[in-house]
Parts: structure tokens; sequence; C-alpha cells
């Protein structure tokens, strides 16, 4: 299931990038200092660490699942921070949208192969040092895609956008099994519980009355 997000959730990021103009590649993103170039080369190294995590040793155990994995510690110090914009910047540089969208779309095929190869309780180990199911970790990729594909709609002023398979499995972990509360439309409200628009009162009431903690996913 979390691997057919990924694919519907950067199938459509693609799509959107083949419209944009050349000028839109050079906008300012919420994400600063990244444009939408250098914020596209990080998703697209995200999805490519599916691959890293499959190739390297499996542990013996999980320690973390995809909220978890998002923690606060030192993974958003402002030295990892720095190195993360720096890293994306310099993948950006000289690339050209076209080569950008055809990288992005190898290495989801690549990620894409290699998760669907293994057993579905795989366990792998993240750069960051977390043991956790490949399915989790999948799943953290899922969630940088969509939410930084509202980060993109947004620096281009197009609608946002979040695909039905990535909604189906991004909602639960906000919502915690509240499935009843009565939450605006799927990208609308990811852009809201992420901190990419304010929540508004009425939400805040609902989510609050339920007991939801919102997860800080960046």
């Amino acid at each position: 299931m979390t691997t057919a997000a990924l694919r519907s959730e950067t199938d459509r990021l693609t799509t959107e990038l083949r419209t944009l103009s050349e000028e839109d590649w050079g906008l300012p993103t919420r994400c600063g200092p990244w444009t939408v170039a250098d914020l596209v080369a990080h998703v697209s190294r995200g999805i490519a660490r599916v691959s890293d995590c499959v190739a390297g040793p499996e542990p013996l155990s999980s320690d973390t699942d995809a909220v978890g994995y998002f923690r606060p510690g030192d993974r958003f110090s402002a030295a990892t921070d720095g190195e993360r914009l720096a890293s994306a910047q310099r993948a950006a540089e000289g690339m050209t949208p076209d080569e950008h969208v055809s990288l992005l779309e190898r290495r989801l095929s690549a990620a894409l192969a290699d998760a669907s190869s293994r057993p579905g309780g795989r366990r792998v180990v993240t750069r960051h040092g977390d043991r956790m199911e490949l399915g989790q970790f999948v799943l953290t990729r899922v969630i940088e895609v969509a939410l930084h594909g509202i980060d993109v709609a947004d620096a281009v002023g197009r609608p946002r956008w979040t695909t039905d398979e990535a909604a189906d499995v991004l909602l639960p972990l906000f919502l915690k099994g509240h499935n009843d509360i009565d939450i605006p439309e799927a990208s609308e409200f990811l852009a809201r519980a992420s901190g990419r628009a304010p929540l508004g009162p009425d939400l805040a009431r609902r989510l609050e009355e339920a007991g939801i903690d919102l997860p800080s996913f960046g």
C-alpha cells in the first residue's frame, strides 16, 4: 500500500513539474533558501534513499516507525540542516528541468523495484541510524513527497494536490483512528496539520476535543 502511494504521489508531482516554466523552477519556496529546483533535488535524493537502505544490512529488530523518524534531535540540528540545505543546492546546480524530472523518475522506479523485491517485514537502517521496517521507511518518503508537493504548488501558484492513495496512508497518521472528525479536503488538511497554513480555530477545536496531538513532519 505504501509503495502504491509513493508511486501515485510522485507520479503526480512529476506530471506537475513537467508543466512548469523555466522561471518557475527558480522561484523561492517556504523551505528557504531552497528554490523549486533545490526542493525537487531534495525530494529526489530522499526517494533514492529507499534503494540505499535496501542495499544495506538488515538489523535484527526495529526501534522506530514513520512518525518517530521525524522526531526532534540531531537530525534537525543547525549543522545537519545546513548540510541538508547545501547538498540539495549542490545537487540542483547545473541541472535542467528535464534532467531533474528524469532523474526523479529513474530513482522512483529503482526504489519501487527494490522495495517490492523484499519481504514485507524486511527491516532497514536509515542514514540517521534508525532501525525500522521497510514499509515504514517508504511511508516517510510518501510524507516527504506529499508535503513538499504542497510546497511546490504554493511556490508556483498552483492548486495543492494530494492523491487519494497518499491521503489513505497519511491521514491516519494525523487523525490516529478518529476518522469521524470533520476535516477539510486532504491537501488542505495536510497543509494545515503540518503548519504550512493556519490550523484555524474550528479545526483546532475538533482536534483538541478528540485528544489528537498532531505529529511534526517538518
